[in-house]
């Protein structure tokens, strides 16, 4: 009874200051690092855990994505967000026949609690698709919560798209470009709930990215001057357009950042799916020869092996991505947890997985014993079957594979990184090549998309 008398005789200013030191954090940002009751995520955080997690920031929400076939990453995208019961997901795709058994899926699954969902089709490589499938959208839904740009179409021989650009940047970057901001709309002016979490443009990259020596806004069809194509790569072509996945994200962050739509690109791991299929077999061995010989090539060169500004530390194109990653990278949290080691359980390959290059030793020590010569005083030759062994290790599940993706469009801790980068659940901080971490190099590329699509878009 004193202490309640105390209380009460307390003037108002005491009160409020107290308060005020009750609820003081002396470390604000905190929430970056420490998990206020969430858990860190790593390299093998799933999809399905991370919606868990945020449920209630999924439930009733609007979702568009792109690329949501069966047995992809988008798939397992879309059946992880269904299990928090969001109102609508609108699937975009070239055809219903690949995400169709997505569909079957999540209403087998849910039943009358499935969400609404449409299929929209759309050829992301031609401009007049894309401007049909957004007006198709805009009369389905009201407003989008979620952008999820997760499509893409894997290295090839060089084609162009029937606007005149070439087709990996066509479909990866430019058809992405203008499906966005086409969607803009929706994404600012849709009815929303006050307690709403803001809406967010996810777009899915690769780690490839790292590799590439020059801005895609410099020779985006790889002439000589004379002829498109002369100087394609493949692989280079897919390192460009994975680049301007980075680029789009970090200057559509800064345009809305005024107007409270955070935007991310994500690097979801390297992944079994169906999309190695679609890759030439030649391709294959090239990558592979590049994964060996570890040859540095800019884009603009003549063609070669993939680009690489130092070491390669993972195998090529046999998943959602190529995942590359070139040098160790710092992330706002803790270092995160390291991939699985090999099957065959070696301390020599687990030492390889981690070290910057792939392999033991320096990167000249590396090309001598690829060449066959060695300074070391135990050699050991460089197996194929080892190096496939740490391959396989660093393989995810599509649901590992969609967890960045979902971090990126759920985890309210990233908020004031809008127009990062992540990888393995975090947001990675200076672990992009120097020329890349510039606005100009951004707001280039997007100077460059608008001259391609025909059209200017200001959302300040």
């Amino acid at each position: 009874m004193k202490r309640l008398e105390r209380i009460r005789n307390l003037t108002p200013y005491r009160l409020m200051f107290m308060a005020a030191a009750y609820y003081y954090d002396p470390f604000p940002d905190e929430h970056l690092t420490s998990d206020y009751g969430i858990p860190q995520f790593d390299w093998a955080s799933t999809g399905s855990e991370v919606v868990d997690i945020f449920r209630d920031r999924v439930r009733n929400r609007i979702v568009v994505i792109t690329g949501p076939a069966s047995g992809s990453i988008g798939g397992a995208t879309v059946t992880s967000l269904a299990s928090a019961f969001p109102s609508t997901v609108v699937l975009v795709s070239r055809s219903l026949s690949s995400v169709q058994p997505v569909i079957d899926a999540i209403r087998f699954r849910y039943h009358e609690n499935a969400p609404t969902v449409h299929f929209v089709s759309c050829n992301l490589a031609s401009q007049s698709s894309v401007r049909q499938a957004a007006a198709n959208i805009f009369r389905l839904i009201p407003r989008i919560d979620f952008l999820i740009n997760n499509a893409a179409t894997p290295p090839g021989p060089y084609q162009e798209s029937e606007d005149g650009i070439e087709l990996q940047f066509a479909t990866n970057h430019v058809g992405h470009f203008l499906l966005t901001n086409l969607l803009t709309r929706r994404i600012l002016d849709g009815p929303r709930a006050v307690d709403s979490p803001k809406p967010r443009v996810v777009t899915v990259s690769s780690s490839a990215h790292a590799n590439c020596m020059q801005s895609p806004a410099e020779n985006y069809n790889f002439s000589d001057g004379i002829m498109n194509g002369a100087l394609y790569d493949p692989r280079n072509a897919y390192v460009q357009s994975k680049a301007a996945n980075v680029l789009f994200a970090r200057a559509y962050a800064q345009k809305l950042a005024q107007r409270d739509v955070l935007s991310f690109s994500v690097h979801p791991g390297s992944i079994e799916t169906g999309l190695q299929d679609r890759v030439p077999s030649t391709i294959m061995e090239q990558a592979e020869d590049a994964y060996i010989s570890e040859t540095p090539v800019s884009i603009s060169s003549s063609p070669g092996p993939i680009a690489t500004r130092s070491s390669v530390s993972s195998g090529p194109a046999r998943g959602s991505s190529i995942s590359v990653p070139p040098r160790s990278r710092s992330s706002v949290s803790s270092t995160p947890t390291s991939a699985p080691s090999s099957r065959r359980g070696s301390e020599q390959i687990r030492q390889r997985q981690t070290s910057g290059t792939g392999f033991s030793g320096s990167s000249s020590d590396l090309q001598r014993r690829t060449s066959g010569q060695s300074t070391f005083s135990n050699p050991v030759p460089l197996a194929a079957e080892e190096a496939d062994a740490v391959q396989r290790a660093k393989r995810k599940t599509v649901d590992q594979g969609c967890g960045t993706i979902l971090v990126a469009a759920l985890d309210p801790r990233i908020e004031s990184s809008s127009g990062a980068y992540l990888e393995d659940g975090k947001v990675v901080e200076d672990g992009l090549v120097s020329w890349m971490d510039r606005d100009e190099e951004a707001e280039r590329l997007w100077q460059l998309s608008e001259t391609l699509v025909g059209e200017k878009f200001s959302w300040n």
